[in-house]
């Protein structure tokens, strides 16, 4: 799945605002995917990596936030949990 992530980043590097914006959509849904597999795997440092590269493709995306946020209270990093959540 690495590999399909990472041709989608080269590709956004070169590609239209319409296409972007595309890619961008697709690409936050796989990186959260693959955010998600960490955590239940727990590999929890990993799961919070991918759910932070998905946000920052769409920071406004209130399910990337509390994904984030999610990760954190699983890595018992309560604290900074509470705070990506009131983001």
């Amino acid at each position: 799945m690495q590999r399909a992530v990472d041709m989608l980043f080269d590709r956004l590097q070169t590609s239209t605002p319409e296409t972007g914006s595309q890619l961008q959509a697709v690409l936050g849904a796989l990186l959260s995917h693959q955010a998600f597999f960490c955590l239940r795997m727990g590999r929890l440092e990993e799961a919070i990596a991918e759910a932070r590269r998905a946000r920052q493709l769409d920071p406004l995306s209130p399910v990337f936030n509390a994904f984030v946020g999610g990760a954190l209270y699983f890595a018992r990093q309560y604290d900074e949990a509470i705070e990506e959540c009131r983001k």
